[in-house]
Order: structure tokens, then sequence, then C-alpha cells
């Protein structure tokens, strides 16, 4: 809780007003130039990983969803 917190404040320090409002997405797309996009559509993940990947030099083939079911096994086998 603490982190979220911390986070939010951030946040609400760094962004414009309007994303301080309580009912704002809880997590937003970010733009390379940091400019907050809105929030975080559906393929933002999977976006982000491959080009993650591609950069590292590792071939992935995978979607949105293997995130998804793999920390859901995780969090049952704890």
């Amino acid at each position: 809780m603490e982190a979220w917190k911390a986070y939010r404040a951030q946040f609400a320090a760094e962004a414009a007003p309007r994303w301080s409002e309580p009912d704002t997405p809880a997590f937003v797309g970010i733009d390379r130039w940091s400019n907050v996009t809105g929030g975080m559509v559906p393929d933002f993940m999977t976006r982000a990983v491959k080009r993650i990947s591609v950069r590292a030099g590792v071939e992935l083939a995978w979607t949105g969803h293997s995130l998804r079911i793999g920390h859901a096994t995780t969090a049952h086998d704890i």
C-alpha cells in the first residue's frame, strides 16, 4: 500500500492536474516524451513486451494473456 501511495503522490506531482482526480485510471500510458496519454489499453503490455524483447534480441511468441495466466499460476503455487 505504501508503494501505491508513493506512486500516486509522485504521479500527481508530475502529471497534469486532471490525472490527480480520484476517478482517473490506476495506470496510464506514457509516450516517449513523458506525456500521459490516457489509461492503458488492453494491448499495451503486449506491445511493450514485444518492443523490449526485440531490443534485447529475445524471440517471444506470446500475447498479453501470457502474463495473466503466468501470474495466476504463480499465485496459485504460493
